[in-house]
């Protein structure tokens, strides 16, 4: 929000995301006094509050981020007060208007036929005992074993070649 030269609308997408279908629909949303859109996060909505919004995938709206002081205000908290998740909950606190996206956008659980952002943050499972996971996508072995994923190995492989390259170059 302190860098002038931004574009007004940003999609910010945490490293742990992986995209697989258009992403242009979000670019659609209607951001009008919004300060910015994102998907409820699966969790929080069970532990924290029902409208927990989840920040690995947020439609930032930055013209209206910097009028509110939302992201200053959320620094300011992230500066002086404990938080389980910082960043989310401070964000979370913090906004006026924020607008709902639909889970495809940011699918926190599991792959279903329309989802178009997968993002691989820790979750909770209960069977066979209680236990979190937290695989990343570039951990490819655990994310065959454990979630039984394949769709993005052409991603991933491709990843895996430019890692190679860039790791080479060092």
């Amino acid at each position: 929000d302190d860098i002038p030269e931004l574009p007004d609308n940003i999609l910010y997408l945490d490293t742990d995301t992986i995209a697989s279908d258009s992403i242009e629909p979000i670019f659609e949303t209607d951001m009008n006094g919004i300060e910015f859109a994102g998907v409820i996060d699966y969790l929080g909505k069970w532990f924290i509050r029902y409208n927990y919004m989840n920040a690995g995938v947020l439609y930032l709206n930055m013209p209206q981020i910097r009028e509110t002081g939302v992201f200053k205000k959320a620094r300011q908290m992230c500066r002086n007060k404990k938080m389980w998740f910082p960043d989310q909950t401070a964000l979370n606190r913090c906004v006026k208007k924020k607008k709902f996206l639909s889970t495809r956008y940011n699918e926190q659980r599991m792959i279903h036929k329309n989802t178009c952002i997968r993002h691989f943050c820790k979750t909770l499972r209960l069977f066979p005992y209680f236990h979190t996971i937290n695989i990343k996508p570039w951990q490819i072995d655990q994310m065959h074993d454990v979630f039984h994923i394949f769709m993005y190995d052409d991603i991933l492989n491709e990843y895996t070649k430019q890692k190679k390259i860039y790791e080479e170059l060092q």
